[in-house]
């Protein structure tokens, strides 16, 4: 019984042996508590979520976008840079016949005896896709420069606005400047030299370069749905299981930036005003009469203005199926995402 372990801190009666019952052994001594010397890292908790879903709307009241969706300094410089570039390249194989009366001609010698183009005609035909390209460059940087910035969303979709419908009025314009100012068709008749194009035939030419532009701007943004619009804030649906609960919790989903049933519609009014356009002969036929201007050794008729009408009909046909072609993209987009995730939600 000597050699039984005593525990000092219970009385007897709990030792072993004590008072008839079993005593257990005795325990270690406990270790001396610790001093900290510095203070517990504090624990942070996640607050819980809020149930007003707006709270977790993007800020789109600023002038500035969220973080990472603002372009570098030097983007919106190279952007501007290659439009105007591009713009002045089209505008100068446009003008160069008028601007270097040298470009008329050219030297049969130095081609081996073969008279070929000047090259102020030739670098003339280049001039309506340079035109395109460029003006279609400016057109695209105010739109995304539009997207960059929510607080100034408003003004520059409202400037590009502004530079469609400009684009669209010069288009038609330059289409009917030949009937406009007939006698300007004169300076081609009656002359022993080799003259420029007058500049009127000259503007029909490129009228599809201002239309096109102006036609897409315009259907781009009535389809593209603003960043700062009451309809792009998130979308919100009852959970359909935990998995889809937990997914509604990490991020809302945003509604569809584009609809496919407004680009459907929009290309499709472009398409038939392109197909009136083409058959404004037959749709007034006591407008096919021309005018004829006259003066002391030539006379020159004007083109009926329906027949001018047809010659817009490429940009409203070429525009019209472009933006069906869009709308097509995104419903069949949309299609495959939600058979995605109706395969993916299956047990």
């Amino acid at each position: 019984m000597d050699n039984v372990p005593v525990d000092e801190r219970y009385p007897s009666i709990y030792q072993r042996g004590g008072g008839g019952h079993a005593q257990p052994e005795k325990a270690p001594a406990p270790a001396p508590a610790r001093v900290l010397t510095q203070a517990p890292e504090t624990a942070v908790h996640s607050a819980p979520a809020s149930t007003d879903r707006s709270a977790l709307a993007p800020d789109v009241t600023g002038d500035v976008a969220p973080a990472g969706s603002r372009w570098p300094a030097k983007y919106p410089v190279v952007l501007a840079v290659a439009a105007l570039l591009t713009v002045a390249a089209g505008v100068f194989c446009f003008a160069a016949q008028y601007l270097f009366p040298q470009s008329l001609t050219t030297d049969p010698t130095s081609f081996q005896g073969i008279q070929l183009p000047s090259w102020g005609f030739t670098v003339f035909y280049a001039s309506q896709p340079i035109m395109t390209a460029g003006l279609g460059m400016a057109c695209c940087f105010l739109l995304l420069a539009s997207r960059q910035r929510p607080g100034t969303e408003r003004w520059l979709r409202g400037c590009l606005w502004l530079l469609a419908a400009l684009l669209i009025a010069a288009g038609m314009w330059a289409l009917f400047a030949q009937n406009l100012f007939p006698r300007a068709m004169l300076s081609r008749y009656g002359s022993s030299g080799i003259e420029a194009t007058p500049w009127t035939m000259a503007l029909g030419y490129v009228c599809d370069a201002l239309l096109i532009p102006g036609l897409a701007s315009a259907a781009v943004l009535l389809i593209l749905t603003p960043v700062s619009s009451p309809r792009r804030q998130p979308v919100y649906r009852a959970p359909a299981s935990v998995d889809d609960e937990a997914e509604s919790d990490s991020e809302p989903p945003l509604r569809k930036p584009v609809s496919w049933q407004a680009a459907w519609v929009a290309g499709s009014i472009y398409v038939i005003l392109g197909a009136v356009f083409v058959f404004a002969p037959y749709l007034f036929p006591l407008s096919n009469g021309g005018e004829t201007i006259s003066t002391d050794t030539v006379s020159y008729s004007t083109t009926p203005w329906p027949q001018l009408l047809q010659l817009a009909s490429s940009a409203f046909f070429l525009t019209g199926f472009a933006v069906i072609a869009w709308g097509l993209s995104v419903w069949a987009r949309s299609g495959v995402k939600t058979r995605t995730n109706a395969v993916t939600r299956q047990p």
